[in-house]
């Protein structure tokens, strides 16, 4: 799965994790995967990707990225 992590604000975030989650028709989650951003600067797009070591058993139909950003964090 590929996706781009997009910062529109005038601030830099650091260790951004970002979360994946699969789910089929019904709206049940297939699987989740998790990747992290090390930083993304203001107005700044970083490409990231999440993988699986094996083909998922049912059909992906929609998928939902979430980025988990600490902003009291240094």
């Amino acid at each position: 799965l590929l996706a781009n992590i997009v910062n529109s604000s005038l601030f830099t975030f650091k260790n951004v994790d970002v979360v994946a989650i699969v789910y089929d028709t019904n709206k049940n989650v297939i699987t989740t995967s998790a990747t992290y951003v090390k930083e993304i600067g203001p107005q700044a797009t970083v490409p990231i990707s999440f993988t699986w070591p094996k083909p998922f058993k049912s059909e992906a139909v929609i998928t939902e990225i979430i980025p988990r950003v600490n902003r009291l964090a240094d």
